[in-house]
């Protein structure tokens, strides 16, 4: 799997590249500032579908807010972002973004958790809309990017069944993805940035395999790991804050 590695680092590379050529240009950005830095959180429902730790957790239920008869686990994924981006014209910025989050797999067995932890390298190009009225940051935009993915595959014991839990195994797997995203954002102060978005991204299933599963596991559930990437990442909500940054000309 090394070569889907070499890949994703090449291609990681050459998107920086070509931001920084286009850097040398430039865009007005806004008052004067091209470099923008954000912080933000993305969530989604996660409806019978196993979070961290999920045999360690008992969780709400879909019947606890709407009525009885419905015995479904009302359940939400958390997503936590930093970026930053560059602003090349008018209407686009390109940027680098770094992300975390944490989620769960089925479990063969109400002992054990299995759990995918997840940090990404992001590299994106963010395109605004003119027709909108937009100027880079500001304003309606479509975000197109590509990142690596590591993700880190474990299965550890209940802390309900056992007094002294331990982790049985761990293996990290790096995997290319494609990122989408589209939302607005908005100026306050000239340096203060808020923007609401709706992302999803798309795990290929490359650098992945199951030499990280216990024999006995193998045997009794297939390899879920990238069919829960996939329904973690589909769809997803996000709000972020951020500064614009006044740079050296």
């Amino acid at each position: 799997m090394k070569k889907y590695n070499i890949l994703i680092i090449l291609g990681l590379i050459f998107g920086l590249s070509i931001s920084q050529s286009f850097a040398q240009k430039g865009g007005p950005g806004l008052y004067g500032k091209k470099l923008f830095v954000e912080f933000g959180m993305s969530t989604s429902a996660s409806v019978q579908l196993p979070r961290y730790n999920e045999n360690n957790k008992d969780g709400y239920r879909l019947d606890d807010v709407v009525g009885d008869g419905i015995e479904v686990p009302l359940t939400f994924n958390f997503n936590y972002q930093l970026s930053a981006h560059y602003a090349l014209d008018r209407l686009r910025t390109a940027g680098l973004g770094l992300s975390y989050s944490r989620t769960g797999f089925t479990s063969p067995d109400a002992s054990i958790n299995a759990n995918i932890s997840s940090t990404n390298l992001n590299f994106f190009i963010r395109q605004y809309y003119l027709s909108s009225g937009s100027i880079a940051p500001v304003g309606r935009y479509a975000q197109y990017g590509i990142s690596a993915m590591f993700n880190n595959r474990s299965f550890s014991q209940s802390s309900l069944v056992y007094e002294d839990p331990e982790k049985l195994t761990s293996q990290t797997y790096v995997s290319p993805a494609v990122n989408l995203e589209f939302g607005r954002e908005t100026v306050i102060n000239d340096i203060l940035l808020y923007s609401f978005a709706f992302q999803s991204s798309f795990a290929l299933p490359y650098g992945m395999d199951e030499e990280s599963k216990y024999a006995w596991l193998q045997s009794e559930i297939p390899d879920t790991m990238f069919g829960r990437l996939l329904s973690y990442y589909s769809f997803r909500f996000k709000f972020a804050v951020g500064l614009a940054v006044k740079t050296k000309k």
